[in-house]
């Protein structure tokens, strides 16, 4: 006579905790309506959302998304062109609440993962959309970085573990090939199935591109391994927030590849840190290292690409008990990319290039607080023990 009693119960139960899900979405989802295109009319731009888009149409009619019209390009794999094509299938207003949504429930999950709940998980998701410039930038471009960040957290950082582990990292690799720097970051912790699947997922990927695709695989795959970024001399721009943009603005774009040799060494640093502190039992705090070298290390690395920022925050406020030093620096970091005071130096028309010792100097430092939270974390892990017991986020973070 118990199983009757018992499953309507476990309905109940599971159609509460749907409501209090669903509950956490409005507050965020009108904050990302206003980012995106103000409140009535509602007249959202979206222009990285309308390049996917785009670039699905061309695919669908058979013309070179890797040409499209209008100053911007797209720059990702093929298989992520096949991928934008279910963008085509409705109108672009249906298209742009979709994707608002999507980076909503996306938000949510990230901060989930990081261990907050109910008001406090609403409230962040709302005030990032609102106050953090890489969020707001994210979700008013329409652009995929959350979705990214989402697929990265959520595979690394598991509750369980399976045999499929790591398809997320080598899917979002696919899809932008910075998040493939985690796949060596699973290999230096000792996760190597999942580093071996992430490959075998993003090699898959690939030959999918390349099998349905073939002539814009090898424009694509050609031009990355002749070093073209796809973005011209737009490197410079101020908003460019990588070592080889720093160096483009100041010896001009066409010495840009000299930076490449200081840009490698950082995602090395992030690497060798991310490991560190990931054997340290904080694996966040890791995959923030980790990201923020891939970042700077990245030939273009827009402001609204630093969306790690957050979970970064969420770290400092968990942990208070990390070392002074790199608070000190992490709080210092998130503070200057949230409010991305840069913006306010002069560009257009190549302005960059005539940039004084200060204005470069300005346009560098989130490089530069980069560079100094990775060996402030490098020096301060090797201060403290490697740990054996499972890895922590903060108090209670998967109850």
């Amino acid at each position: 006579m118990a199983a009757p009693a018992t499953a309507p119960a476990t309905r109940w139960h599971t159609a509460r905790e749907w409501g209090r899900l669903l509950a956490l979405v409005p507050a965020p989802l009108v904050a990302a309506w206003y980012v995106a295109g103000g409140w009535w009319p509602w007249l959202p731009e979206m222009a990285d959302l309308a390049v996917y888009r785009l670039a699905g149409e061309y695919l669908l009619t058979g013309r070179d998304f890797y040409a499209l019209p209008g100053d911007l390009p797209f720059i990702y794999p093929p298989i992520a062109a096949l991928l934008a094509i279910p963008l085509t299938l409705v109108p672009e207003p249906v298209v742009q609440l979709l994707w608002l949504l999507m980076d909503v429930v996306v938000l949510l999950i990230i901060l989930h993962r990081l261990g907050l709940r109910g008001a406090p998980l609403t409230g962040v998701a709302t005030a990032a959309i609102l106050f953090v410039q890489p969020i707001t930038f994210t979700v008013s471009l329409g652009q995929v970085g959350l979705l990214l960040c989402a697929l990265v957290l959520v595979d690394v950082i598991r509750v369980g573990r399976s045999r499929v582990d790591g398809w997320l990292v080598g899917l979002a690799s696919a899809i932008k090939l910075t998040p493939a720097i985690n796949v060596v970051h699973l290999w230096l912790i000792g996760r190597r199935r999942e580093a071996v699947v992430a490959v075998i997922t993003f090699v898959v990927l690939g030959v999918v591109g390349l099998a349905v695709l073939p002539q814009r695989a090898i424009t694509f795959w050609g031009g990355l391994v002749g070093g073209d970024t796809g973005l011209g001399d737009s490197i410079v721009y101020f908003d460019n927030q990588s070592i080889v943009g720093a160096w483009a603005r100041i010896l001009g774009p066409d010495a840009a590849t000299i930076g490449l040799v200081p840009a490698a060494a950082a995602a090395v640093l992030g690497l060798v840190a991310g490991a560190m502190w990931a054997k340290r039992g904080e694996p966040v705090l890791a995959l923030c290292l980790v990201a923020f070298g891939g970042l700077i290390a990245s030939p273009v690395s827009w402001s609204h690409h630093y969306v790690w920022i957050l979970p970064l925050a969420v770290v400092l406020v968990l942990r208070p008990d990390l070392p002074r030093p790199l608070r000190g620096l992490g709080w210092t970091l998130v503070l200057w990319v949230s409010a991305a005071p840069w913006r306010v130096l002069p560009s257009a028309d190549m302005r960059e290039l005539s940039y004084g010792p200060v204005e470069n100097l300005v346009a560098a430092t989130t490089v530069l607080l980069v560079l100094a939270l990775l060996i402030t974390a490098v020096v301060q892990a090797r201060r403290l023990p490697v740990r054996t017991a499972a890895p922590v986020v903060g108090p209670n973070v998967m109850g």
